[in-house]
């Protein structure tokens, strides 16, 4: 029976070492399960910062589109404005220069002369209603009109030129 014992002894001893050596490999493995969770929770926060970045990176553009349409709003509101107002300047300064020194005041002088004396020359001109056109840009580009203006024969005043413009 001693040998039954000591059989059994070592069995016993046999199976203590293969439980510690199993204890042991499996303390081994959630070691290694812990290490795979450290990793694990490192590459969450690496993800988190790559989420946190591209969502910075999205703003920015946000903010970029932003500025680029205000620019754009703001520079075609300018061109626009800068054109209106260089062209009215354009058109008051081409009056201008026409009232000063240009043809158009010769070639209305030269009308109310020759409609003083010339009554076919005067018919036509109120025939086509260049006659009060031709009275309304002498007064308003500054020629100098006596208390009867230009047609003495028919007597035409100042306060009925407003008459003949209208006509």
């Amino acid at each position: 029976m001693k040998q039954i014992d000591k059989r059994f002894e070592q069995v016993d001893k046999r199976i203590s070492e293969l439980r510690e050596d199993m204890n042991a490999r499996f303390e081994q493995v959630d070691k290694q399960f812990e290490q795979i969770d450290k990793r694990f929770e490192q590459i969450d926060k690496r993800f988190e910062q790559v989420y946190k970045m591209f969502e910075q990176l999205y703003t920015f553009l946000w903010i970029l589109a932003g500025i680029f349409t205000t620019l754009t709003a703001v520079v075609i509101g300018f061109a626009y404005w800068d054109r209106r107002t260089i062209i009215r300047r354009a058109k008051d300064e081409a009056i201008e220069h026409l009232e000063r020194e240009g043809v158009l005041r010769k070639l209305l002088q030269a009308l109310r002369e020759k409609a003083k004396t010339d009554r076919d020359l005067e018919a036509v001109l109120k025939k086509y209603g260049l006659l009060a056109i031709l009275i309304g840009l002498l007064l308003f580009t500054g020629f100098g009109f006596s208390e009867e203006v230009g047609f003495a024969q028919e007597g035409i005043r100042y306060s009925q030129l407003g008459l003949l413009l209208f006509n």
